[in-house]
């Protein structure tokens, strides 16, 4: 498989999983609003985006905080750039996709790249 083929694999399985977490997410509220007396909500968990940016030097990194500074409280509940890593992790509570990250990310004018996303939801 060459370079560009994983790159838009995973982009594809990133689109998916944007749409299933929207999906579910309204599922959970309508059933929250529905049936209020139970707290059908707290199945859902912080769910943290991790990505790959190409990064060059410590200003890169600060750029990217300046532009995922406001969308704390706005569902970003925290993030870290890590420019030894190259990584950026996002952690956000209410239905942030991914795909909002990455265009604030992409903003900065830096190559972003989803890598990984961890849990969505608790037992």
């Amino acid at each position: 498989m060459e370079q560009q083929e994983c790159i838009d694999l995973v982009q594809s399985v990133s689109a998916a999983a944007d749409s299933f977490t929207i999906i579910v997410r309204s599922a959970i509220k309508f059933c929250s609003f529905r049936f209020n007396h139970y707290n059908i909500m707290s199945v859902l968990q912080s769910q943290t985006y991790v990505f790959d940016v190409n990064m060059s030097c410590d200003g890169c990194s600060k750029g990217i905080e300046l532009v995922l500074e406001p969308l704390k409280g706005n569902g970003v509940e925290k993030y870290e750039v890590s420019f030894d890593k190259k990584l950026v992790r996002v952690t956000c509570s209410s239905p942030v996709t991914a795909e909002e990250v990455l265009t604030a990310i992409q903003k900065t004018g830096k190559v972003a790249t989803l890598i990984n996303i961890e849990p969505l939801l608790t037992k």
